[in-house]
């Protein structure tokens, strides 16, 4: 009996061809690259607000206690993240690119806005860094999908001649993501009062990122998938372990190029 991970269809060549070369809509660029944007900046833009509400979500006697407090919490989600990228960014070969990046943007958008819209600790008491926690979780998850899909789906929408500069806009995205986050975390640190800055004026960064998030899931909701997974439903019937084992058998030196090339990018 044939190992049913093993068939493939006997879809007609034209059908591939037609998807392969199927006309790419600007969208797609765009979705993937604003939607890497919003990932990085609502994931940085909590350590460098850390201080600010640190005393408001996590109250304690010591400024420190408080402090620590916060930033262990930011540590929660760099635990989770990699364990997200090894169960969740698999799903995409599965799913699709499109339905896994939809999903990380909606789940990084509303970790920013639980975090922007939180009540302090003296109004909802210990829900108050619950509810931070949780956002955290989210947010990991979200990172940990995010970075491999997004840089497929960018490669996959490129023409042939196109892959290296299009996947290179997720890190040029996560780059401007860095340095926007910086600018709005300066911007509110200098025009709030300290008292003003403490009790709201921390959040708006946090709102923003989720109505940029909100835009986001709306790009990438409209985008299309990428042609060669299409392509590969249509020819390819492999799980997608069945997939990851064949990668590793024929190309074993470039998929060890490319850990090593990347990993230092990784524990950042």
């Amino acid at each position: 009996m044939p190992n049913p991970q093993e068939e493939f269809t006997t879809a007609p060549p034209e059908v591939v061809e037609a998807v392969l070369h199927r006309k790419n809509r600007p969208i797609n660029v765009i979705a993937g690259t604003i939607g890497h944007f919003v990932e990085w900046y609502d994931w940085y833009i909590y350590g460098l607000l850390a201080v600010v509400f640190a005393g408001q979500i996590f109250p304690s006697t010591s400024p420190f206690a408080s402090l620590l407090a916060a930033l262990l919490t930011y540590a929660i989600g760099f635990v989770v993240r990699p364990f997200s990228g090894i169960i969740v960014s698999p799903l995409a070969d599965r799913y699709g690119r499109k339905v896994i990046l939809t999903l990380s943007v909606s789940g990084m958008a509303i970790g920013s806005l639980i975090i922007g819209l939180t009540p302090g600790f003296v109004t909802i008491g210990y829900l108050a860094p619950i509810l931070f926690v949780i956002a955290r979780i989210l947010q990991a998850i979200s990172a940990g999908s995010e970075q491999q899909s997004a840089i497929t789906f960018m490669v996959e929408h490129a023409p042939p001649n196109r892959r290296g500069l299009f996947g290179s806009f997720t890190n040029m995205a996560s780059g401007l993501a860095t340095l926007c986050a910086t600018g709005s975390a300066a911007i509110v640190t200098t025009v709030f009062d300290a008292a003003t800055l403490a009790d709201w004026g921390w959040r708006i960064p946090f709102l923003i990122g989720g109505v940029l998030g909100l835009v986001g899931l709306f790009l990438r909701a409209n985008s299309d998938e990428t042609p060669e997974f299409e392509a590969a439903s249509i020819v390819d019937k492999k799980s997608a372990p069945a997939r990851l084992l064949a990668l590793m058998k024929e190309h074993p030196k470039a998929l060890l190029q490319t850990a090593a090339l990347s990993a230092p990018a990784r524990v950042l």
